[in-house]
């Protein structure tokens, strides 16, 4: 392994561009079918150029190695990176590219830093966690204008 991430009752480990999760699965958070919890690994299906990994509340992401962002689980406030719904396996989040870190948080939000070094943040913004005023966005928006 080369990276966990702890979620919300759940976590996840990085191995060789794989992602495994273990835990409570009640919103796909594992980014498998199946209710869980589950004690042992589970590999998330299709996924083998991971080079990072970050656990959220319900939603986990990964950074692909192009530095394309992919999300799975719980949405109620766009953190996966789409309308906010029910859980999913994995989704492209769009409007993001060339990633190199990744930090989802418990408030629902998710944060990226860029090879150029700005920084994009979705998700919930009920406290301002997306660093400006506004509403939920599912959409990555520049931390810094």
């Amino acid at each position: 392994m080369t990276q966990l991430a702890a979620g919300d009752s759940y976590t996840c480990a990085l191995a060789g561009g794989k992602v495994f999760c273990w835990g409570l699965n009640d919103n796909l958070q594992l980014g498998v079918a199946g209710a869980g919890p589950f004690s042992a690994p589970q590999q998330v299906p299709a996924l083998t150029d991971a080079i990072a990994v970050s656990a959220g509340y319900q939603t986990t992401c990964v950074i692909r190695s192009g530095g394309a962002v992919e999300c799975w689980g719980g949405n109620a406030a766009g953190a996966r990176g789409d309308a906010p719904g029910a859980g999913t396996t994995t989704r492209k989040v769009v409007g993001i590219t060339q990633v190199t870190k990744l930090s989802l948080g418990v408030g629902e939000q998710a944060c990226a830093l860029r090879s150029t070094g700005d920084a994009y943040c979705w998700g919930s913004n009920v406290t301002f966690q997306l660093g400006k005023t506004g509403a939920n966005t599912n959409i990555p928006q520049l931390l810094v204008e």
